[in-house]
């Protein structure tokens, strides 16, 4: 697997510059621990012409740019949003957001409420009040109409999207819940915490079940998976299964904390088995079929694969802005980060290729999402943005 050291960075709303003749953005070339080489793109009738010669540009579609660095002839992808949503949380930045194939979508940011709203046209439709303190994760079942929510005030809550209403509170933890992940259609659910562990939680019986794990650190992030790098897993002795417990056999959660360590834990076992440490604060997790992403404070992305009996990993170290989201899509690998690029990283092809998804100001994106039509991203300055999937495909295929 090849990896990318370098960068390139384009003016947020390039597509709002080139709408008229004469427009102009800036465009960035940047290697790590390196000066970047800048230049500026003119829009001239129907051409896009680099100011000082250091680009060529091409016009992919009315929403896609492919820009190219002569000199180290590096080159990128860059989509622009189709639409972005400024006012479901009001003066409020997204730090957490979900969303359905049915259409609606579920938020958090800095506030003790959840905001309830259709995908389609930004609308809110309900708000979901009850916390204590601010919210700092929030996930949609997968029917679709129930929110998992959970926050400062160390408890988890399941929510009813038609009615509004707080069906259960789950308490237990003693540090505010980070992150949370729903197993299977969600009889059990899990979350992790600032306390160190890892907690499985019956719905049914509005209870917790059982201890997980507990990492002796901070947790920031978690992803669940039923297929993995570390597959096939022991089957647990029957004796083993806690009252409450569904589903969790063939599970497994990555776990990321503050201190660095990285944990993979076998949830039926309760058992961690994969641990490294990665020197740098986890943020975010994501556990595939074949590989295991882990992005840090430092700005590297960790990637783990199996080869044979041993673990590798190799590092994507194409920037030192903290990795804020990991996630796999559209065969690629999405990478959100603090100085608010979005980029899709498609590290198998030969050479790799990155698409970077424009927008966001500089100002960090939090989270990135889809339903299999559209992608969202949650940023800082409070913005949803939405990109097509069938876009993002027609570029990596």
């Amino acid at each position: 697997m090849s990896s990318i050291t370098w960068s390139i960075l384009v003016q947020s709303n390039w597509k709002e510059c080139i709408a008229k003749d004469g427009g102009v953005f800036w465009v960035t070339y940047k290697e790590v621990g390196k000066a970047g080489d800048q230049d500026k793109i003119k829009k001239e009738g129907n051409e896009l012409v680099a100011k000082d010669d250091k680009f060529s540009v091409e016009m992919v579609s009315q929403d896609v740019i492919k820009l190219t660095h002569l000199k180290s002839n590096s080159f990128g992808f860059f989509l622009g949003p189709s639409d972005h949503f400024n006012n479901i949380q009001s003066g409020s930045q997204v730090s957490s957001l979900d969303v359905s194939s049915g259409g609606l979508g579920v938020l958090c940011g800095r506030s003790e409420k959840l905001s309830v709203w259709d995908s389609s046209t930004g609308t809110v439709r309900r708000e979901l009040e009850g916390h204590l303190g601010e919210v700092y994760t929030a996930k949609l079942f997968p029917s679709g109409l129930v929110v998992l929510s959970g926050g400062a005030d160390m408890q988890l809550k399941i929510w009813s999207v038609e009615t509004g209403d707080c069906a259960v509170t789950l308490k237990g933890h003693t540090r505010p819940i980070t992150d949370t992940a729903i197993v299977e259609k969600g009889k059990n659910v899990i979350s992790v915490s600032k306390d160190g562990t890892a907690c499985l939680w019956s719905c049914g019986e509005a209870r917790w079940v059982a201890e997980l794990a507990d990492i002796e650190q901070e947790v920031n992030c978690c992803s669940l998976a039923g297929q993995s790098m570390f597959h096939p897993l022991q089957v647990p002795a029957e004796d083993s299964v806690e009252q409450g417990e569904v589903d969790t056999a063939g599970k497994v959660l990555a776990m990321g904390g503050e201190g660095g360590r990285l944990a993979v834990v076998d949830v039926a076992a309760k058992k961690v088995i994969f641990s490294d440490n990665l020197k740098s604060p986890v943020n975010s997790v994501s556990i595939t079929k074949h590989h295991l992403y882990a992005g840090c404070q430092d700005g590297q992305v960790h990637i783990f694969s199996q080869s044979g009996d041993q673990v590798s990993s190799t590092l994507l170290a194409c920037s030192a802005s903290p990795v804020l989201s990991v996630r796999s899509v559209c065969g690629g690998l999405c990478v959100s980060r603090q100085d608010g690029s979005v980029t899709i990283h498609h590290l198998q092809q030969s050479p790799p290729s990155r698409l970077d998804l424009t927008g966001a100001d500089t100002e960090p994106v939090y989270q990135v999402v889809e339903d299999g039509t559209w992608l969202f991203t949650g940023c800082r300055d409070g913005v949803v943005r939405k990109y097509a999937v069938g876009s993002i495909r027609g570029v990596v295929v």
